[in-house]
């Protein structure tokens, strides 16, 4: 199979500038530090959300001025304190008996 010559005037061949070149790895640069700003202050935002809800009603204590919720509220109150996360122990809008607590 015999070659083709192409002849090709030496104005019509574009090489890179070295300018365009510059340009184009400043902006990668700037890409790449965005990006990694954006990853980081999402993953500090997810470590943020990853808070644990320890609520005295799945440990029994009900909203009733008749049950105490002593038991409830000290066992919701130990997760909580041995969770490896930020806790918080929440006791829902009601009226709640309770007795005195010994932490």
């Amino acid at each position: 199979m015999p070659f083709k010559t192409w002849i090709v005037p030496h104005n019509l061949i574009v090489l890179p500038n070295k300018v365009e070149e510059r340009d184009k790895e400043k902006m990668g640069l700037k890409l790449n530090i965005t990006t990694t700003s954006l990853m980081l202050l999402l993953a500090s935002a997810v470590e943020v959300s990853c808070d644990t809800i320890f609520d005295v009603t799945k440990y029994g204590a009900k909203a009733d001025e008749n049950i105490n919720i002593s038991q409830a509220l000290l066992k919701a109150w130990g997760d909580a304190c041995s969770s490896p996360v930020s806790s918080t122990v929440m006791i829902p809008d009601g009226t709640y008996a309770l007795g005195q607590i010994t932490i």
